[in-house]
């Protein structure tokens, strides 16, 4: 089970005009890195596939231009790259100090996520600089990646895939082709995200018929 701390606890309040407390919950949460299940598959998907791309890149430009006699050329670039990439996750995880303030908001209009840490954006903008000037497209891709992923968003009439991890009081959510989020939820408001979660999801399907 992960050990992410909670750093503040849930907030709703209702205004006039506003959705209610039962429609809304706000919350801020430190994410684990290393211990994360979900963390560490991600990032082995994503050093995976980069490094597939420029392997596949670099070996079919060396191969065209020179032959087969640089294709161990095209080889060493590609493991640098495996190497490198794998090194900024590592520097990010030890800047970090393992762990990344996250806000979640759930309410009527779908869920959120905002990245909080003004150290994780300067990261993702030095990846994204350092990378460009080094010629190395995957510290740029990671960079990109990061900036994306620091504010995500969910509509409930774009959701289409919920999966729940009760173990690890974590919510994931697909809306269209681009948006995915994952809710870190506490111990205390677990069950109140699902429920609401489960709520749209199964007022979306009435309302697709």
């Amino acid at each position: 089970m992960n050990e992410e701390k909670k750093i503040a606890s849930e907030n709703g309040g209702a205004a006039a005009g506003a959705p209610q407390e039962s429609d809304r919950c706000l919350w801020t949460f430190e994410m684990k890195l290393l211990g994360n299940r979900f963390f560490l598959r991600d990032t082995v998907r994503w050093i995976g596939l980069s490094t597939a791309i420029i392997g596949v890149l670099f070996l079919a430009l060396f191969g065209l231009a020179g032959g087969a006699e640089n294709i161990p050329l095209a080889l060493g670039i590609t493991v640098g790259a495996l190497v490198l990439m794998s090194m900024s996750v590592l520097i990010y995880v030890a800047v970090m100090g393992n762990r990344v303030p996250i806000e979640f908001e759930v309410d009527a209009r779908g869920a959120r996520m905002r990245a909080l840490s003004r150290r994780s954006k300067g990261i993702a903008w030095a990846a994204i600089a350092a990378g460009g000037a080094a010629g190395n497209a995957g510290a740029v891709g990671a960079g990109i990646a990061a900036r994306a992923q620091e504010r995500t968003a969910v509509p409930w009439d774009e959701l289409s895939e919920v999966r729940l991890f009760p173990e690890d009081r974590v919510i994931y959510l697909r809306g269209d082709a681009f948006s995915r989020l994952r809710l870190y939820c506490t111990a205390d408001n677990y069950a109140r995200v699902a429920a609401m979660v489960e709520r749209h999801r199964a007022a979306g399907k009435a309302a697709r018929g």
